[in-house]
This record gives structure tokens, C-alpha cells and sequence, in this order.
């Protein structure tokens, strides 16, 4: 079987792989080069580096790793590491060879990975400290222990897909695990868990179900063929939670409209129970990250990134304005029109953005510290508007996946990857610009600002619910 596989017709010949090692290098040269500067040049302030000595940053990694890997449980049961291709299932899992022999090799690359990306940060953070302190030897300890840690990631990985019924279970078993063990030296932590956890890989690889495997490899094939034609709604509803509790609540409830949409939204979200703990989750540490943005260092990057997290959070409320859009570019059927439904289905969004805000507010009130409400009021309603216009958007045109050919290759994949990105850079572009307006005490260029944008995404919305 081996053999057959190493010398099938489709496998890349030594042009195709050259070509493919000058594109790397290309991208990282004129991409990925820069965006390493800018970290590096952000890793040497001063209080960043204060803080990465301090003597509750071992307490801090120990912990940051331990919930990584809770997350890395959480992520196999929906995508594990040995997901391949449908047909590969059959072949390498779907006959008598052990499932430790068949799926050892896209195990081992995946993990290799994970082992390389950990690897990558840490000597990021290390070559700074490195240059600063000239300390060698705890240089090569924080490279040996993002080696462990990567380790313990790809085997929690592959835990989640072995046991995807139990995943939440095991991955919260984890992270109390990683809370309680906060005080061990992380070095040391990692040194012991890292070799008896790699030692369960045999017997998590012959624990993976072939259906399961099977239904989770045509998932997400499907998932990445439609993706690459630019249809990243459908794609993402391919990988959607199907709902498993909740099935006898009752969605429709008398009332106002404004009442009924908004309880139908939210039970349907509540249906898939973790999506709904997860975006609550997620929507309430933006809402805390935008709340100390005024006084926080970096505060553009930070005001940025959270409201990229709010808009990816949101959308999990906004499976109502996705269905309006839907049913905008169908015969009416609802007795209501599609402007209509967009306004009623914005009202669970909006709910949980209010309740998420003010829970982290009031949790950073009573920690001591002093919250700022007005960046968040000022970025979340821009971010809810975006989620709205975002999902009126309907499908790629045509133009845009005709072939781009350059001296590089075909480039018609980064023109749909900025048809895609216009909302996402949207979002990030309002929080970091109210954070740094805020920052500079420009109170009144913020509000106008926030009001700007969200009345040019109404209207812009008002344009796209007609053309739907």
C-alpha cells in the first residue's frame, strides 16, 4: 500500500516542488519578514519585557499552555489531526491494518507542526529576551519546553478526535488540571507530562472510529471546496454544531415581534450549546479588552484585535441575519419585508452584546480595576452594523475567480481573499482607531467617527437588501 502511494501519478514532481519552495520563500521574505519586525519591535518595550521577568510569568505560561491544550481537546472533536482525505479513510483506515500503522503518518506531520509553530513563538519571545540579557542556557530551556508543550498539544489534539463525545468533559478536565498545577516550574511540568502522553498515541490512533473519521473527513472536504470558490458562509455551515439539546424548548412565543425574533434567535443559538458558550465567552473578553483599551500599552493593536474577536464572536447570535439575506433573494414568505427582517433579527446580536458588556464591566469593577464603558459602546454597535452589512453581502461574483496569472502563479486566490476580508479588516479598523483616537484624548473625534461608520454601513446595507 505504501508503495502504491509513493508512486501514484499525482504526486509533485522536482519542478513543481522548486516552484513551490520559491513561492515560500517569496511570501516569507515580502509577508511574513515584516510581520515579525513589528512583533519584535513590540516585544522589546520596556514593560513588555518587565512583564515577561516578572515572577508570576512562569504562573502565567503554565497556565496560557494548560488552557491551550483544553482547546487543543475542544478542536479535535470537530477537526482532529489525522483528518484526511474521503478517499485516504478507506485506504489507510477502512481495511485490517491497525489504525496506529495507517494513521501514524498524518499524525506525525500534523503534530510536527503544532511542534514547529510552538517552537516559532518561543524563539521569538526567547531571541528577544536573548538579545536583551544575553542568558543562553534559559534560552535553550524555553525552546526544550515549547517542544514538550507542542508535544502535549498534538496528543490532547488527537484525544478530542478519539473521544469527540467527551471532548468538552476531557478539555475542561484540563484545564482545572492546568489551574491546579499554575505553581510548577513550567519547565519541569512539561518534562513529565510531555513523555507519558506521547506514550497514549498508539492507543488514541487505534481509538479513532472509522464512520466518525469518515463523516469528519467529507465535512470538511466539502468545507474546503466550497471555501475555495469564496462561499465561506456555506462553508461554514457545512462545519456547523448540529443542535443536540433544547430540541423540545419552545422557539416561538407570543408577543411583539421585537420579542418573539429575539427568543427564536436566541434559543435556536442556545441549541448548539457550545457555539453559544463560546461566543459568550469570547464577546465577553473583547468587551473586557475593549474596556481597559484607554490605558493599556498598545492600545491600537489591542482595540484591533478585540474587535476582530467581537465581530467573529457575533456571529454566532447572527445565524437570524444570514437567514434573512437568504430569504431576501427568495419570493416573500414571512409577511414581512427583507429590510424588516434584517431590523427584527438584529435584536438577539444586539441583546447579548449589551449583557456580555456589561458583565465584563462589572467583573473588572469588582476585580478593582476601573473600566471604560465608552470604547466599548463605541466599537460593539460599528462591529454589530458590520455583522449585519457582512451578512448581506450574498455570493462572489463571477469576475473575480477568473485566473490572475503572474510571474509568481495564478493569484486569483488573494482577490478572493480581499472580497472576503473587507468585513473583518472593517471591525479591526474601527477598534483600533476609536483605541488610539480614546488614547490621545480625542473623545469627540470618536463618537463622530462611530457614528460615521455605522450610518455608512446603514446605508450601504440599505443598497445590498435591494440587490438581494
Amino acid at each position: 500500500m505504501r508503495r502504491a502511494w509513493r508512486l501514484r501519478s499525482t504526486r509533485r514532481d522536482v519542478a513543481e516542488t522548486a516552484y513551490a519552495v520559491y513561492v515560500a520563500g517569496v511570501m516569507a521574505l515580502f509577508v511574513v519578514a515584516p510581520g515579525v519586525a513589528v512583533v519584535i519591535e513590540a516585544l522589546r518595550n520596556s514593560a513588555v519585557l518587565d512583564a515577561l521577568r516578572s515572577p508570576a510569568a512562569p504562573t502565567a505560561v503554565t497556565l496560557l499552555v494548560g488552557l491551550t491544550w483544553a482547546g487543543a481537546t475542544w478542536v479535535g472533536a470537530g477537526f482532529g489531526p489525522v483528518t484526511i482525505d474521503p478517499p485516504l479513510v478507506r485506504l489507510w483506515a477502512g481495511t485490517d491494518l491497525p489504525r496506529r500503522v495507517g494513521l501514524r503518518r498524518p499524525f506525525l506531520q500534523r503534530a510536527a507542526g503544532v511542534v514547529a509553530a510552538w517552537l516559532a513563538a518561543a524563539a521569538l519571545v526567547g531571541g528577544v529576551l536573548l538579545a536583551d540579557d544575553g542568558d543562553l542556557r534559559a534560552f535553550v530551556l524555553v525552546l526544550l519546553a515549547s517542544v514538550l508543550a507542542g508535544t502535549v498539544t498534538a496528543v490532547a489534539w488527537l484525544l478530542g478526535q478519539a473521544a469527540p463525545r467527551r471532548a468538552w468533559w476531557l478539555g475542561l478536565t484540563v484545564a482545572a488540571l492546568a489551574v491546579l498545577a499554575a505553581s510548577w516550574p513550567p519547565a519541569r511540568w512539561f518534562a513529565v507530562v510531555a513523555p507519558l502522553v506521547a506514550l497514549a498515541v498508539p492507543l488514541l490512533l487505534d481509538a479513532v472510529r472509522g464512520p466518525e473519521l469518515l463523516a469528519q473527513s467529507v465535512r470538511w472536504h466539502a468545507a474546503a471546496t466550497t471555501a475555495r470558490y469564496g462561499d465561506v458562509q456555506s462553508a461554514l455551515g457545512d462545519l456547523r454544531a448540529l443542535p443536540r439539546r433544547g430540541r423540545r424548548w419552545r422557539a416561538l412565543v407570543g408577543g411583539p415581534d421585537v420579542v418573539r425574533f429575539a427568543v427564536a434567535d436566541l434559543v435556536g443559538t442556545w441549541r448548539t450549546t457550545g457555539r453559544f458558550v463560546t461566543g459568550t465567552g469570547a464577546l465577553t473578553v473583547a468587551a473586557a479588552a475593549l474596556a481597559v483599551v484607554s490605558g493599556a500599552p498598545f492600545g491600537l493593536l489591542l482595540g484591533a484585535g478585540a474587535a476582530l474577536l467581537a465581530y467573529l464572536a457575533l456571529g454566532v447570535f447572527c445565524d437570524g441575519l444570514r437567514h434573512a439575506a437568504a430569504i431576501g433573494a427568495r419570493p416573500g414568505l414571512l409577511g414581512h419585508g427583507t429590510w424588516r427582517l434584517f431590523a427584527l433579527h438584529a435584536v438577539a446580536p444586539t441583546v447579548m452584546a449589551l449583557a456580555t458588556a456589561g458583565l465584563a464591566i462589572t467583573v473588572l469593577a469588582l476585580a478593582g480595576t476601573s473600566p471604560d464603558p465608552l470604547p466599548v459602546a463605541l466599537t460593539l454597535v460599528p462591529v454589530l452594523a458590520v455583522r449585519a452589512w457582512g451578512a448581506a453581502k450574498g455570493q462572489i461574483p463571477v469576475d473575480l475567480l477568473t485566473p490572475v496569472p503572474t510571474p509568481m502563479g495564478d493569484l486569483s486566490g488573494l482577490v478572493v481573499v480581499s472580497w472576503l476580508a473587507d468585513a473583518p479588516l472593517v471591525a479591526a479598523g474601527v477598534g483600533g482607531g476609536v483605541a488610539w483616537l480614546l488614547a490621545v484624548g480625542r473623545t469627540t473625534d470618536a463618537v463622530v467617527v462611530g457614528a460615521v461608520v455605522v450610518g455608512l454601513l446603514v446605508l450601504s446595507l440599505r443598497t445590498r437588501v435591494k440587490r438581494l
